[in-house]
């Protein structure tokens, strides 16, 4: 357990050192530079950037439960033969 323990501390330390910066996409620099147009609210560009994370989060999470409720459906009766 405890050497289970520290391969995987070992592990996650030298995945975190050699992470590398993320850059943005040449739009989300553009948009960046060029700043919120709406002057009334000034955290709608958090706003606008938190929603965006949140489809594309959501978008490969939705698509696994998906999946996995068509096998799920199809193989809670156990398995057909011959059919």
């Amino acid at each position: 357990m405890r050497r289970t323990l520290l391969t995987a501390a070992f592990t996650l330390a030298a995945l975190l050192g050699a992470a590398a910066p993320a850059f943005a996409c040449p739009n989300c620099k553009e948009s960046n530079s060029a700043g919120v147009s709406d002057s009334d609210d000034p955290l709608a560009e958090a706003r606008a950037w938190n929603r965006s994370i949140y489809v594309m989060i959501g978008v490969p999470y939705t698509m696994v439960a998906i999946g996995g409720f068509y096998c799920w459906k199809h193989l809670r009766n156990g398995p057909t033969i011959g059919v």
